[in-house]
């Protein structure tokens, strides 16, 4: 008949346990990092005005800001546009795509898109969010509010709820429709 005791477990029992729960713990952080990483919203703030955007991004038309990018088909033409961006973007931008492809969006996607450019902001002098590689443009083909027409009939309302779920701004906000910035107050 076997004797039953109530002893504490040996040391070497007591590492091993405790080692076991570190490692627990450890691959736990690591799945939510990564988690946080695949997601991007929730490992990068939205900048709020230009002190921020270049402190998060950098300069404006830095090399960075034009280092990822998606292609772009537009099923009304047939054209395919290289839409460059920052590449601290690309999860976000990547969550973009995928809700795209899932919500039956990508036949929304029309001629005109666009991302990383060099350029001041029209008709000013301060430098476009395009130039930190912050902003996207999509269907512009028809788009001219600056001639005073806007066609907003091409972006549905879930279309633009794609872009805004990944908390970019809408430029719809600013009579800029088919614009989208990972940027506020600027």
């Amino acid at each position: 008949m076997a004797v039953r005791t109530n002893s504490l477990p040996s040391p070497v029992q007591q590492s091993t346990g405790l080692l076991l729960h570190i490692g627990l713990a450890v691959l736990f952080l690591v799945q939510v990092i990564l988690l946080a990483n695949a997601s991007g919203v929730d490992a990068l703030t939205r900048p709020h005005g230009i002190d921020q955007i270049e402190s998060t991004f950098g300069q404006e038309c830095n090399s960075q800001a034009n280092d990822a990018y998606y292609v772009a088909y537009a099923v009304d033409t047939g054209k395919s546009y290289t839409v460059r961006y920052h590449w601290k973007l690309r999860g976000i931008v990547g969550n973009v795509r995928y809700y795209q492809r899932i919500g039956g969006h990508l036949s929304n996607v029309l001629d005109g898109w666009w991302g990383y450019n060099c350029r001041l902001k029209r008709n000013g002098t301060d430098w476009s969010t395009h130039a930190y590689g912050i902003a996207i443009d999509g269907n512009t083909a028809g788009e001219h509010p600056w001639l005073g027409h806007n066609h907003y009939h091409v972006w549905t309302v879930a279309h633009r709820g794609v872009w805004t779920g990944q908390q970019f701004y809408d430029g719809i906000n600013f009579n800029d429709p088919g614009h989208f910035q990972w940027a506020t107050g600027y």
